[in-house]
């Protein structure tokens, strides 16, 4: 799955001295009438350790994989060798 977010802040964090980028998700598509539309949701932002202007289009590609354990059961860590 693509998706495309825009870059709404940048700063650089006081403790760690690291710049951090606001990210918000830019929805898209068509109404029932044909008009193509697209809303950046300001209501569920993503920060990112990374600088960016504001107002740049970030592209992501998700893969979602199907958890095979059994519901409710974390799987044990690995042994250290």
């Amino acid at each position: 799955m693509n998706k495309r977010h825009l870059v709404i802040g940048t700063w650089i964090d006081k403790k760690t001295g690291q710049p951090k980028s606001n990210l918000a998700p830019i929805n898209e598509g068509t109404s029932k009438e044909g008009n193509g539309y697209q809303i950046t949701d300001t209501d569920n932002t993503t920060v990112i350790d990374a600088k960016h202007s504001v107002g740049t289009i970030l592209q992501s590609t998700t893969t979602f994989i199907a958890d095979t354990s059994p519901a409710g059961k974390v799987p044990a860590p690995a042994p250290k060798a």
